[in-house]
């Protein structure tokens, strides 16, 4: 038996049909479409996407001899020799500064942490010293008439990284891809989010990977690698501000992330980090832009130590934003002059048009990438940590 309306027709009837044509948008808006704000620098800037031929990624490391070591025991104001963290640090010949006072002379090449020496070189007189003062390392003083210098150079690390695979598909039954819907076609709207969901897939990736190598992964038994991110490589900045983070506290971080790398540095950070270097005197502080090249806000923190860029970084964030544990109180300084992303060449963000399986009355498509992250000298980056306020 039909349903039955009495007077004229209106819009609640038609709407009740399901007739009347709702005001759909042409375009559906996206939530937080600038996630992945590491992945676009990296991805636009010049020279930051390297194609290359092997899933493993490897390079050489290099840094000149060390400067500076510690007493490892109380130096006795008599004594011939002192004990010392790294004895390989040493060699028969060279200067010492003990403690910012004393100057002693190496006498023999070390071969324990029992290294001997003449005291009181220069106008210093010899004092006691203990165990953890500095050691500052001026280098060779050679006698009069004497042959070669011992030599001491330090060895090349060979670092490496392994090419992650990711995938983001898509797809629709032949009878979706043929109906008429309201506003832009269920194909472009899934493309422009596969392509979002793939870059902050990366940029997750990028920042906490951690590397690995399986021969048989556990799911289809095919060799599996994952990448090594950012967080991981860092070892050295890393800096827990324990809380509330005082521009003095900032300003002492940076003068450590800029003392190696390039005077440009790129700060990635959380909404929580970025609130509080906000709130620093507005003399440092310039607002936020608008970057045509990268499509990004960036804003500018005037440090006598270089030039540090600021981007929000959405991903070091929770659901909620009143929830400060994990990430969000997290920021990095990065050298983007020495980083770059290696990927096998035509897997970059590659669209893949057409990989459903035969037969299927249905289209599907993927964003494949297979790259890592190359994060050459770790000291040229930093990581804070710990902000809450």
């Amino acid at each position: 038996m039909p349903n039955m309306r009495t007077g004229v027709m209106a819009i609640a009837s038609q709407a009740a049909e399901g007739r009347a044509v709702r005001a759909v948008a042409a375009i559906i808006h996206e939530l937080e479409i600038n996630k992945a704000p590491l992945t676009v620098i990296m991805s636009k800037a010049a020279g930051k996407l390297v194609p290359d031929g092997n899933v493993k990624v490897e390079w050489f490391e290099d840094a000149l001899p060390a400067q500076f070591d510690v007493l490892a025991a109380d130096l006795a104001a008599g004594a011939a020799s002192m004990t010392v963290a790294n004895f390989a640090y040493f060699v028969k010949g060279m200067l010492v500064r003990v403690n910012k006072q004393e100057i002693v002379r190496v006498t023999a090449t070390p071969t324990d942490a029992t290294v001997t020496i003449a005291r009181a070189v220069g106008e210093t007189a010899a004092a006691i010293a203990a165990s953890g003062s500095q050691l500052y390392i001026i280098g060779d003083s050679s006698e009069e008439g004497t042959g070669t210098a011992p030599i001491v150079m330090t060895v090349k690390d060979n670092p490496y990284n392994y090419m992650d695979i990711t995938k983001t598909d898509i797809g629709w039954t032949g009878t979706a891809v043929n109906s008429e819907v309201y506003g832009k076609s269920d194909k472009e709207i899934d493309r422009v989010k596969a392509i979002i969901k793939h870059s902050m897939e990366l940029e997750k990736k990028f920042i906490v990977g951690e590397r690995s190598y399986t021969a048989i992964g556990p799911i289809d038994g095919k060799a599996h690698y994952t990448m090594r991110g950012i967080l991981r490589w860092i070892s050295t900045n890393v800096q827990d501000m324990g809380g509330e983070m005082t521009e003095a506290g900032f300003d002492g971080h940076l003068r450590k992330a800029f003392r190696y790398g390039s005077g440009k540095k790129l700060g990635v950070m959380s909404g929580t980090v970025l609130n509080v270097i906000n709130g620093f005197a507005k003399s440092k502080t310039q607002p936020a832009t608008f970057n045509p090249k990268y499509g990004l806000n960036l804003s500018q923190y005037i440090t006598p130590f270089g030039d540090l860029q600021l981007v929000y970084a959405p991903l070091l964030e929770n659901d909620s934003l009143d929830d400060l544990t994990g990430l969000a109180g997290t920021g990095m300084v990065l050298d983007i002059e020495n980083l770059a992303i290696h990927h096998l060449p035509n897997r970059y963000m590659t669209h893949n048009m057409d990989v459903a399986a035969k037969g299927l009355d249905a289209e599907q498509e993927e964003i494949l990438t297979q790259c890592t992250i190359k994060v050459p000298q770790e000291k040229m980056h930093s990581e804070i940590t710990g902000v809450t306020g």
